[in-house]
């Protein structure tokens, strides 16, 4: 093909005019990919990128859209941008998968939707990020680097929520004297409070950096939550963080955070025995 002229190609493989005089490097292009990639056949779509944007609109608009695609390809990215600060993966695993375990099991508190669960797996992946900076106030660090960073799948509005949510995984409540949040739509403020409420208490139930907690029960009544955290090992620790780190979640949802160890131990404010 590279031996043929434009108008040859157009005739010999019924291409465009406008395409004629790029398919050769574009097959370049597809042959290094095929051969980094170690295969002998790549199977193209046959849509091109306007059709694939059309389709995309049209599946959010009715409400049909897999948004775990999308959900994906965003925490791939936070991970990868973790790696870049040498983040503590297993941690930001556990926190995100521990997040998800909250968030799917309370829709009617917290009556978000899939493109919120989104923001909260890359806060919850990223929430740590700042300590490549400095571990001394690290949440500021972190908002730092989401809010001035490009990541895949977010637009800008987007990753100042993820910025605010990830910042306030510890320390002070959301607060219009913070310049980033009192930037943020009324809407966007209310899905910072309730994202960064499961948020905590997610980072909480891995307070240890162990991923001690393997399987996480929550059950729902007219006014309270009960998180019944199960592992291997002593979960004292990670109960009483949890419960101290439960006030954004009482206050934004309006109910009693209540944690409880399978034998039924419940931790109020006493810390763990040392």
């Amino acid at each position: 093909m590279a031996k043929l002229t434009p108008a040859e190609r157009q005739a010999a493989y019924d291409l465009r005019s406008d395409r004629a005089d790029v398919i050769v490097p574009a097959l370049y292009v597809i042959l290094r990919v095929a051969d980094l990639a170690r295969t002998e056949e790549i199977i193209a779509p046959g849509v091109g990128l306007k059709e694939g944007i059309v389709a995309e609109l049209v599946d959010k608009h009715f409400r049909v859209w897999d948004y775990s695609v999308d959900e994906h390809t965003m925490a791939r990215a936070a991970i990868h941008l973790g790696r870049r600060y040498h983040f503590d993966e297993p941690h930001a695993t556990q926190v995100d998968r521990l997040a998800c375990v909250l968030f799917d099991n309370l829709p009617s508190v917290h009556q978000l939707g899939p493109s919120d669960r989104q923001l909260l797996r890359v806060a919850a992946i990223l929430h740590d990020v700042g300590d490549f900076i400095s571990s001394a106030a690290h949440h500021k660090h972190t908002q730092y680097v989401i809010e001035n960073t490009d990541l895949m799948g977010l637009s800008e509005e987007q990753r100042k929520v993820v910025a605010c949510v990830a910042r306030y995984h510890r320390r002070a409540m959301p607060s219009t004297k913070h310049a980033l949040f009192k930037k943020l739509t009324p809407a966007d403020r209310s899905r910072v409070r309730k994202l960064a409420s499961v948020l905590r208490v997610a980072d909480a139930l891995d307070r240890g950096h162990r991923s001690k907690v393997r399987q996480l029960d929550v059950r729902l009544s007219d006014d309270r939550v009960v998180l019944l955290p199960k592992g291997a090992g002593d979960l004292a620790l990670e109960v009483w963080t949890a419960r101290r780190k439960s006030e954004l979640f009482e206050k934004t949802f309006d109910l009693e955070l209540q944690l409880e160890l399978p034998e039924r131990a419940v931790y109020e404010s006493s810390p763990p025995a040392e």
